[in-house]
């Protein structure tokens, strides 16, 4: 695994005309966690007039269900509860225990009260403060809907200068084949790789143009990179994240064809 500047990670993937498992209201953050010096910080807000009470929990470590569950030893969940009109928050890696180092899917699920809180994520460097990005949340229900079988990223970063995009891929709901391709300018397919992620599971990509620049001498171009799921039953989301050759981190969730 590369230096973890972290800049960067998903790329969002595709669902084709498979059927998909039904989704809950639950709030998903593809690509959290901790990786390196690089942490998640998550800000909800309820909105509603009641008091509300959520599970912050990362796929695949969270234990089962257990409402008497300890708020500090729960291992792989926090609950949360915020009164009407007001909000929390949470450094994953301080907040949630027992799960490791890497990126991961977390999900904010309502437990008690009428309405799911407003959520937002933002990873951020703790070795380089001005370094931060927005992690593009998302409802399980509305992503199940909207099910897109391909996005596509036109600002990916091939540089030889420090500039580098990563790729995070996560499937929801079941597993998820998907190809990444990456285009020149004149639409050249320079790079193509096919990869299965397990259910709950998140591929994670560190400089997607890794192979293309071995060999090639060359200055920061920016370069289009297409997901597109070719086999399982899951959905998937994600995002891109790319620093440029100032150190300047940007992130862009896929877009539709």
């Amino acid at each position: 695994m590369k230096s973890l500047s972290m800049v960067g990670l998903l790329i969002l993937g595709s669902v084709m005309s498979s059927p998909v498992v039904a989704q809950t209201s639950d709030i998903l953050i593809p690509g959290a966690g901790s990786v390196g010096p690089w942490r998640t910080y998550v800000q909800l807000f309820n909105g509603s007039e009641s008091q509300v009470t959520v599970r912050l929990s990362a796929d695949g470590y969270e234990q089962p269900d257990n409402p008497d569950c300890n708020a500090v030893l729960c291992t792989g969940a926090r609950d949360l509860t915020i009164r009407s009109h007001g909000f929390a928050y949470a450094v994953l890696s301080d907040a949630v225990n027992g799960f490791p180092f890497a990126p991961f899917t977390f999900r904010v699920r309502l437990r008690e009260g009428s309405a799911s809180p407003a959520v937002s994520a933002r990873m951020y460097n703790t070795e380089n403060l001005a370094q931060s990005f927005e992690i593009p949340v998302v409802r399980a229900d509305s992503l199940a809907a909207r099910n897109p079988s391909e996005l596509i990223f036109p600002d990916a970063i091939a540089s030889d200068r420090g500039g580098r995009s990563n790729l995070v891929v996560a499937a929801i709901g079941g597993t998820a084949r998907v190809t990444v391709q990456a285009y020149t300018a004149l639409g050249a397919d320079i790079q193509s790789s096919t990869y299965d992620i397990g259910d709950g599971g998140t591929l994670t990509i560190y400089d997607v143009f890794n192979d293309y620049l071995t060999g090639n001498s060359i200055p920061q171009l920016i370069l289009p990179v297409r997901v597109t799921k070719v086999g399982g039953d899951g959905t998937i989301w994600g995002y891109l994240v790319s620093i440029d050759d100032q150190g300047a981190v940007t992130a862009e969730a896929g877009l539709n064809w």
